[in-house]
């Protein structure tokens, strides 16, 4: 079915229009408005359809991304945690002690360092390299299967 339109076009669309007649070698101008019409909604639905696909896709790779993110900022809040729990134990048995043994002044760490802190340093920096090896094995592990997988 058609339809009868009676349009007005300024010089420069006429020669476009004339133009894209000739080189698509379209024998009437209502044929080549028409062809121009279509291909605009072509392009119309192709660009929606692309922008609907894009959004699609940013929101499965957002998605991906805060997952593998919160993973790893639940294991950092529950070192953290860890971490505080401990230090304000500590703090509570040293408090402790220093009433159970009338302690009004302390010499800091600056001023001398007692072999006991010192031994403890290094107790703990050995637990801390050890800890890390593991790590760095277990991703290395980790690694190659999936490296083995791919």
């Amino acid at each position: 079915m058609t339809k009868q339109l009676r349009i007005r076009l300024s010089n420069e669309a006429d020669e476009y229009l004339q133009e894209l007649q000739e080189k698509r070698n379209i024998d009437s101008q209502s044929k080549t408005i028409n062809e121009i019409i279509l291909e605009h909604k072509h392009q119309n639905m192709v660009e929606e359809q692309t922008g609907y696909y894009t959004s699609m896709m940013t929101d499965q790779i957002n998605q991906k991304i805060e997952k593998e993110m919160n993973k790893h900022f639940k294991r950092i809040q529950l070192g953290v945690n860890n971490t505080d729990r401990n230090s304000q134990v500590l703090l509570e048995l040293m408090n402790g002690f220093m009433i159970n043994n009338d302690v009004t002044h302390i010499m800091t760490t600056s001023d001398y360092e007692s072999p006991t802190l010192a031994t403890a340093k290094e107790e703990v920096n050995e637990r801390i390299a050890h800890l890390q090896q593991r790590k760095a094995e277990h991703e290395k592990k980790q690694n190659q299967s999936q490296g083995g997988q791919a």
